[in-house]
């Protein structure tokens, strides 16, 4: 059988009304192989054992079917985000530090405006 060569499309639409007239079949004798991805040794993974409730285990279970990931994956991600978290508190702290600080400015702009209003009002009062 002679090779196929799966043609260069110009859009995702035109791609997929080909590959849903046509069969991946018909075209694997003129693919190539892809090279292997180099995994770093940061991106290795280790298996661990963890004991979770019958009750834990079904609720994570759940969220992960939501979001259309594994369960394992899904607790991989929310671990990956909370060490992440704690990796920056004193960027969260000067945040909220900052927060609070335009907060309080705020109320005393208020204040003094309100105190300039009073001393206006007195001093039309007094003429």
């Amino acid at each position: 059988m002679a090779k196929k060569k799966i043609p260069d499309f110009s859009s995702e639409a035109e791609e997929a009304h080909f590959w849903s007239t046509h069969s991946i079949d018909d075209y694997l004798d003129g693919l190539e192989d892809a090279p292997l991805p180099q995994v770093s040794p940061e991106a290795r993974t280790q298996a661990i054992s963890l004991r979770l409730s019958t009750k834990t285990l079904t609720a994570l279970k759940q969220a992960a079917a939501k979001r259309g990931v594994g369960y394992q994956t899904l607790m991989k991600q929310w671990l990956e985000e909370k060490l992440q978290e704690g990796e920056q508190p004193e960027q969260r702290e000067f945040e909220e530090i900052v927060v609070r600080t335009q907060t309080a400015l705020s109320q005393a702009q208020t204040l003094l405006n309100g105190l300039h209003r009073l001393r206006a009002g007195r001093e039309t009062v007094k003429t």
